[in-house]
């Protein structure tokens, strides 16, 4: 295995902010995406399971995992939590994706969480669990802010990317995802 030599390695608070800052700039596009949603074609947020609702709130929830595991005293992160939920979380859960508006509210909260973190950056390593057989074995690793911070985006253009193939199979190619600037699967010219 080839060793990269002298890596650039994030510690400089002024990097750590412009992570922070693209994870705003994705989620604004979630967020501009999901009103354009509610303003024109609302049906096609809520018609049922895996549909562009579900996606928007499965992206919440990972960002709400991180945020909470921030501001409490977890020692662990372990997105897997997302799935155990209490009977109030299910209710803001399915409002979440069969609703525009209560997404938009969702996602406007999860930048303000980040906009406060510019003024006080968490410290870099944490420890994630993770499974690592399908019969659920698990171990805790190692991990970073900083590469958290790269893996909310990732995981948020990636359902993005899906987000934007189901609106156009479901007829409505008015949306603007943002196109490949990020993605090139959102490019739509002769694809679909």
């Amino acid at each position: 295995m080839k060793k990269i030599k002298n890596p650039k390695l994030i510690h400089d608070q002024k990097e750590i902010l412009a992570v922070i800052d693209n994870n705003l700039h994705f989620l604004e596009k979630l967020e501009s995406v999901v009103q354009q949603i509610s303003e024109s074609c609302e049906e096609i947020y809520e018609e049922g399971h895996y549909e562009i609702g579900s996606f928007v709130r499965h992206v919440i929830d990972f960002y709400r995992v991180f945020i909470t595991y921030l501001t409490s005293n977890e020692e662990v992160l372990d997105y897997r939590v997302r799935n155990i939920v209490s009977a109030d979380q299910v209710r803001t859960n399915k409002a979440i994706e069969t609703n525009p508006g209560t997404g938009v509210h969702a996602i406007q909260e999860i930048k303000k969480e980040f906009e406060r973190m510019k003024f006080n950056i968490p410290e870099d390593v944490l420890f994630q669990k993770v499974n690592v057989t399908a019969q659920g074995d698990e171990i805790i690793t190692p991990t970073t802010v900083v590469s958290e911070l790269f893996v909310l985006p990732d995981h948020l253009i990636h359902h993005f990317a899906t987000m934007a193939v189901m609106a156009v199979i479901k007829g409505e190619s008015n949306l603007d995802f943002g196109g490949a600037d990020y993605n090139p699967t959102t490019k739509r010219e002769n694809k679909y």
